[in-house]
């Protein structure tokens, strides 16, 4: 039985099959794994014996990923699982922009004691007048699984939809309505839509992503929503944007005390996969990751570690060798089995920036003293074997 100790509350579908192969400690010292939501990882708190750590839910700010993989600590997390919950308050944001619903409410909120607020309603709701989604222009930047749906979505609501993504997957675009527009340049969005929709993660690559420039080429009057993450956005420009009424507003799951009193803003706290549904999916998705790893050695979206899938294995062993993604990682592993005439049943390497994997699956054991010369190799950061037998 896997041990796993949770970090945060937890939801999953009881019904499972695997779930009997789980039991929930409170001790982190007797666990195979950690499955966190938003507690802030401290990896000075994490023992050894912590293989992997499942983030249930997409974003993983919260886990120190290149410390985790210096010590061959795997991160994965729950992409998809909270998609629908995400998109339906991109929806609700999108009907607040368009129908000031934040400031009809805020003007009820101030009248709710007049006794005359039947006649004052009649009198002052034109102040809220707004317009309808239909026929207005949506833009996407990032078509993953949730970008997907939002762009379905906006297709569902009578939009016209351009989306933006260099890294779009075989699998995002199946899912996509084919009236969504794809486009190479991000300009074009920012150019032509009325309302856009991020939906990136945030990586050092990614942060201030939404800069000067960017508002700068925006639509005057657009609408700009972001349920990825607050850094996204360059907090300093889109001051400067939202004083000058270039944006007509900025809707955002993510609120800091930069950005919370600016003007025309919709702030949400963190409300995206704040669902009943979302977490039980994010938590049944992460039981799954679980048990295709503890079992099986298979890595299923791997963060700083790539994804890497070989199924069962009905070879006498398989090693899952976590290692600095360097020249001749593969060719020294090799050598060292060839030279104790041990056979390759089959091999796969993948990598992931400056990490990579190999998982071999042998025709015969190998002793401990074997395992220890593979561990012993330099830049060999971890390795675990099917089945387990510790070095």
């Amino acid at each position: 039985m896997f041990k796993i100790k949770l970090l945060d509350k937890f939801n999953y579908d009881k019904t499972i099959s695997i779930s009997k192969e789980f039991e929930f400690v409170d001790d982190i010292f007797n666990a195979n794994a950690v499955i966190v939501r938003s507690s802030k990882i401290n990896l000075s708190e994490i023992p050894e014996n912590i293989k992997i750590i499942v983030r249930a839910g997409i974003g993983v700010n919260n886990i120190p990923l290149d410390a985790c993989a210096e010590r061959g600590i795997i991160a994965c997390n729950t992409p998809g699982a909270n998609a629908n919950a995400v998109k339906e308050l991109v929806l609700l944001g999108l009907l607040a922009s368009v129908r000031k619903i934040d400031k009809a409410l805020k003007w009820l909120d101030v009248e709710s004691c007049n006794p005359d607020i039947e006649n004052l309603v009649e009198k002052s709701k034109a102040q809220f007048v707004g317009c309808e989604l239909t026929g207005k222009t949506l833009g996407i930047i990032g078509l993953g699984k949730i970008g997907a749906q939002v762009a379905n979505m906006g297709i569902q609501l009578g939009m016209r939809v351009i989306g933006y993504d260099p890294h779009l997957t075989i699998e995002a675009a199946w899912h996509m309505d084919k009236l969504v527009e794809r486009t190479n340049s991000v300009k074009e969005i920012l150019v032509n839509c009325d309302f856009i929709s991020i939906h990136i993660p945030l990586l050092p690559s990614t942060k201030g992503y939404i800069n000067s420039d960017s508002f700068a080429q925006m639509k005057k009057g657009a609408t700009l929503l972001n349920f990825s993450r607050g850094e996204i956005i360059d907090s300093n420009a889109l001051r400067t944007t939202l004083e000058t009424d270039h944006l007509n507003h900025y809707i955002c799951d993510f609120p800091t005390a930069e950005t919370m009193n600016l003007p025309n803003t919709l702030f949400l706290p963190h409300l995206g996969a704040s669902t009943l549904e979302a977490e039980r999916n994010c938590g049944t998705m992460a039981l799954h990751i679980l048990f295709h790893f503890l079992k099986y050695g298979n890595i299923q979206h791997g963060v700083n570690y790539p994804t890497i899938i070989a199924g069962g294995f009905t070879s006498k062993m398989r090693l899952v060798i976590l290692h600095k993604n360097v020249p001749n990682m593969v060719g020294q592993i090799t050598s060292l089995l060839a030279k104790e005439s041990v056979n390759i049943a089959d091999m796969t390497n993948k990598s992931l920036g400056e990490y990579a994997i190999s998982l071999l699956d042998l025709d015969s054991h190998l002793s401990a003293s074997n395992i220890e010369k593979i561990s012993s190799i330099e830049n060999i950061l971890k390795l675990y074997t099917y089945p387990s037998l510790e070095v």
